[in-house]
This record gives structure tokens, C-alpha cells and sequence, in this order.
């Protein structure tokens, strides 16, 4: 019995000896993180992008986004124009700084509000989609072209000194863009000369403004910022009761600097040589190590997903002036898109496959599996 006693005291003890050792460690490391800086423009975008968020909910716009879907899913043709109408006004204000210079503001401790920010984007993106079917719908399949190239705009600004919650807003905003763009090749034809426009802009506007790398260092400079935050928030204001909690916050900050060492290396590889994500003994790694390999996979296959908008795009302009699509890809340089890009998984062209269905012909392009498969 005393044994056992003993050995529950000794294990105790060598806990708090690691955990000693580790917060030693970790406070008396020399790293070096440099923060990315992105200064505020003069006129940013973001401001008429809340705006119009605002506008389109008190509009209450989004009742006209979710009866077209109703009338989609039962097998109906919705009446995109009169649905595109409700979000008029919001879309005019938008487009009163669209594209201004965008910096994404340096959070608040109102998540609220962020979170209000961040659904009044999601309207907008959903008021363009319909506004692209809406034309395509009358016969002006370039001008649905210009309001998809909005929705990908609006859905790249939101990765400017962005943090991950930002960052993947803005891709799902640029995949509603992409999904519209499909409903609109589907649906009309728009000139070669659009589409050749339209992929040299995608081109421009598809690489992300901020980096992988430097996503994740402001993202945990947050996190670790709203923790020490809601510490000091929740503490009594006596030093007694505040200085295990500074010395606590230390601790992780410190350690998980020295984890994004590691993590920062990793980020600024290419998708196909990054390989699994570094972990340590850094107590933050076992939560934040899963979140950003999730993170960096949603984004690469973004980055895939928008390089690919340009390749199709690319292909029907060619089949409208050749009628015929390519033998192969290298056929659309330079005419129809000025480099080809490469798939973020594999680092080479993506996979295009002529196929013939129904007596037509068409294609397979698609991006290899994040697994390279």
C-alpha cells in the first residue's frame, strides 16, 4: 500500500519536474517569429464589403437567395432575375470599393460582430451568383462573367491580414463564385474574347495575397492574444491570483513559438513536398498541428480549384474559335492563357483527357488527389 502511495508521489513528482523543465525551456529560448505587417490602405475595400453586408441583411435579401435554391432542388427554373433584384442596392455599394486595396481589420474581442462581418460576405457572394445566372438567363453571358469575377475578388480580399476563420470564409466565397461559373457555361456561351479576358485576370487574382506561412503566424499571434485576454478577464486583479496566470501564458506562447519554427518552415514548402505536419512536445501542437494540416489541404485545393476555373475557361474559348477542344493543354499557350499552371499536389499540368459522350465531344481536367493519387 505504501509502495503504491510512494509511487503515485514519485510520478506526481516527475510531472511537475517536466513540466518545470519545459516551462524553463520554453521561457528562456531565443526564437525569432517575425509577424507579417500589412498596412492599412487609405480607402480599403473592407469597408464598403461591410456596408453591403449590412444592406443585404436589412434588405432581408437572403429570402430571395433560399426560394431559388428551394425551386432548384424541386427541379424548377427559378426567376434568378427577380431573385438577383434583392440584392440590388447591397451589390451597388459593394461595387463602390470592391477593388480598392482590401486589409482585413485586426480582430476585436466582439466575436459577435466578426461573426455578422463574416455572413454578410457569405450574402454577397450568394446575391452574385444569382446576379451571373440572372444574366446568363437574358442572354448576357459576359456580363455574368464580370459578376463571378466579383465574387472571386470579394472572396480573395478576405485573405488580406487575414486569420484562418477569414481566410476560409473567403474560400468558401470564391467556391460559390466558381460553382456559379460552371452554371453559367452550362447554361450560355459566353465570347472567346470574355473568356480569354476572364483568364487572365483569374490568373492574376487567383494567387493568394498572403501566405500559407504567414496565415498561421498571425493566426496563432491571435489565438494566443485572445487567450492571455480572457485570463486576465476572468482573474480576481489581485497580482497573487494574476502572476501564475502571466507565468502560464508565457509558457504557451513561448513554447508554441518555438513550435512555429517548425511550422512555418513546413508552410512555405509547396503542397507536394510538405509532406505531415511537424509536431513537438509543445503542449499546443496536439491542437493546432491538426487544424493547420486541415487548413493548408482546404486552401490548396482552392488554389487547385481556382487554377482550374482558368483552364476550363482557357478550353472553351478555344473550342468556340476551333470548334474542337485541344489534343492537349500546351495548345491553349499563349493564346488562350499565357503559362499553364500547375497542379498545387503534384507540381505538373493538371490531368486533361478527351472524351467523347453521347456523340459529343469533351474532357476530363481534374487536379490529383491531395494524396497524389
Amino acid at each position: 500500500m505504501y509502495s503504491r502511495r510512494w509511487l503515485v508521489v514519485a510520478l506526481i513528482g516527475a510531472v511537475l519536474l517536466a513540466v518545470g523543465i519545459y516551462g524553463y525551456v520554453a521561457t528562456t529560448t531565443t526564437v525569432s517569429i517575425d509577424l507579417p505587417q500589412y498596412p492599412e490602405p487609405e480607402d480599403n475595400a473592407w469597408s464598403y464589403m461591410v456596408r453591403a453586408g449590412q444592406i443585404a441583411e436589412e434588405s432581408h435579401a437572403e429570402r430571395s437567395f433560399e426560394a431559388a435554391r428551394q425551386a432548384e432542388r424541386s427541379g424548377q427554373q427559378p426567376d434568378y432575375v427577380e431573385a438577383a433584384a434583392a440584392y440590388e442596392a447591397a451589390l451597388q455599394t459593394l461595387r463602390e470599393g470592391l477593388y480598392n486595396d482590401c486589409r482585413v481589420p485586426d480582430p476585436g474581442p466582439d466575436l459577435s460582430a466578426a461573426n455578422a462581418q463574416l455572413a454578410g460576405m457569405r450574402a454577397l457572394a450568394r446575391g452574385l451568383s444569382l446576379e451571373a445566372k440572372a444574366l446568363a438567363a437574358q442572354g448576357k453571358a459576359d456580363e455574368a462573367m464580370d459578376s463571378i469575377r466579383d465574387c472571386l475578388r470579394l472572396g480573395r480580399n478576405m485573405g488580406i491580414n487575414a486569420s484562418i476563420l477569414h481566410d476560409l470564409a473567403g474560400i468558401a466565397i470564391c467556391a460559390i463564385g466558381a460553382k456559379a461559373l460552371s452554371d453559367v457555361l452550362n447554361s450560355a456561351t459566353p465570347t472567346p474574347e470574355k473568356l480569354v479576358e476572364f483568364v487572365a485576370w483569374n490568373e492574376q487574382n487567383r494567387k493568394n495575397p498572403q501566405s500559407l506561412a504567414h496565415t498561421i503566424l498571425l493566426d496563432s499571434d491571435r489565438g494566443m492574444k485572445a487567450m492571455a485576454h480572457q485570463m486576465a478577464a476572468t482573474s480576481t486583479g489581485r497580482r497573487t491570483k494574476l502572476l501564475p496566470q502571466n507565468i502560464i501564458t508565457n509558457i504557451f506562447w513561448r513554447a508554441q513559438q518555438i513550435y512555429l519554427v517548425k511550422v512555418d518552415k513546413w508552410a512555405r514548402q509547396p503542397a507536394f513536398l510538405r509532406g505531415k505536419i511537424p509536431r513537438s512536445l509543445s503542449p499546443m501542437s496536439s491542437i493546432a498541428a491538426p487544424m493547420y494540416s486541415r487548413y493548408a489541404e482546404k486552401r490548396d485545393q482552392s488554389e487547385a480549384k481556382m487554377a482550374g476555373l482558368s483552364i476550363r475557361c482557357a478550353l472553351e474559348a478555344y473550342n468556340i474559335r476551333e470548334s474542337n477542344y485541344p489534343r492537349t493543354l500546351a495548345n491553349l499557350v499563349p493564346d488562350y492563357i499565357a503559362e499553364l499552371p500547375a497542379d498545387p499536389f503534384s507540381g505538373d499540368d493538371f490531368h486533361y483527357e478527351l472524351r467523347t459522350v453521347d456523340g459529343q465531344e469533351t474532357y476530363l481536367l481534374h487536379s490529383v488527389a491531395p494524396d497524389g493519387g
